[in-house]
């Protein structure tokens, strides 16, 4: 028996060649589209402005529709001007013929008392003396007089003993003479060799509860606060309400010039008048003394009444109030409102990129 032949020997694999392809070229993506800059800053100041208009305007609608409500309130009310009497009764009529009068006081007392510190009762008795011969102890104008002047004016100052054993009296020496203040009266000797000047007095507050020295000394600081505008009617009509009994405008203290801090405004206007404030109400005084406006305010600090006259007479500051005038500020102060408005949501819809930003 044959043997079976062998199956014959498998074909040799054929080796493919790998198909040519084209390289392909890959980029990278392009990024997201994102906004100019100018459009985020347009759209962050939209949104600041927005804001800002939003509280200004907001409070402005507010206080218009306040303060027309209050004027419709006090719709009743009148506007009281208190009547001023004759010139000859308001004029300082104590001052002598070589004296000076109440804004020049003021200036030469604050001015000694820079120079040496006095106390109150001695600073009433300078007053006095200065009103029987103020002009022949400083002889400088009215209009160049300050305080410094006055204190620049003293070559020497101090305090002498007492042979009692009490306060020796305080002296000052100026161009003109020496003087010398006690509690009880003052003296000029001048240095020319002319008799000497004495003056005695109480120093007591007046009917309105101050004295002449604060009466002065208030005077000189509303002629400081409006830059020397106070004209000569205007100083006697204030000296006269401040002398008015029982007035409560300026109220005494200690020293002169802690009563003059009380005055905390005084403005010169346009056609010569000059408003003045104090911490309980103010007047507005025109150029020949006359007082065109008034108003106080009571303890709590509410507007209250003012005396003319001997009677009470109810003040109305809002009196010159225009409601139709509020009335167009708060329509302009909604329109606003509402421009705002829209200027922040525009500028939050920019910066989120919506559509409805266009």
């Amino acid at each position: 028996m044959s043997e079976a032949e062998p199956p014959p020997p498998l074909p040799a694999a054929a080796v493919i060649e790998p198909i040519p392809v084209q390289p392909l070229a890959y980029t990278t993506p392009a990024p997201a589209s994102s906004r100019p800059g100018i459009i985020t800053t347009i759209g962050v100041l939209s949104i600041i402005l927005g804001s800002l208009g939003i509280l200004g305007n907001g409070m402005g609608t507010l206080y218009s529709v306040i303060f027309y409500a209050i004027s419709g309130a006090m719709a009743g009310l009148t506007t009281a001007t208190p009547p001023m009497p004759p010139a000859t009764v308001v004029e300082d009529a104590d001052v002598g013929p070589r004296g000076v009068g109440p804004r020049e006081r003021g200036i030469i007392i604050d001015g000694l008392s820079a120079a040496r510190p006095l106390t109150e009762p001695r600073r009433q008795q300078l007053d006095l003396l200065l009103k029987e011969s103020g002009k022949d102890i400083m002889l400088l104008s009215a209009d160049s007089m300050t305080a410094e002047i006055v204190q620049a004016n003293v070559s020497d100052s101090g305090r002498m003993p007492s042979a009692s054993g009490g306060a020796g009296p305080d002296y000052f020496v100026v161009g003109e003479g020496r003087l010398e203040i006690w509690d009880d009266h003052a003296v000029f000797a001048p240095s020319d060799g002319r008799p000497s000047v004495r003056v005695e007095g109480t120093g007591q507050a007046g009917p309105g509860g101050l004295t002449d020295a604060q009466i002065q000394t208030v005077i000189a600081q509303v002629q400081k606060l409006s830059q020397n505008k106070l004209n000569a009617a205007q100083q006697n009509a204030l000296t006269y309400q401040l002398q008015a009994p029982g007035q409560q405008m300026i109220t005494s203290a200690a020293t002169p010039q802690m009563t003059a801090s009380q005055i905390t405004m005084a403005m010169a206007m346009s056609d010569g008048s000059v408003s003045i404030n104090t911490g309980s109400g103010g007047w507005v005084f025109d150029p020949k003394g006359n007082i065109t406006s008034s108003w106080s305010f009571n303890a709590g600090g509410a507007w209250g009444t003012t005396t003319a006259g001997g009677g009470a007479v109810t003040v109305n500051p809002f009196a010159n109030f225009n409601r139709g005038s509020l009335v167009l500020i708060a329509a302009e102060s909604l329109a606003s409102l509402a421009l705002a408005i829209l200027l922040l949501v525009a500028g939050i819809l920019m910066l989120r990129q919506s559509n409805r930003a266009r």
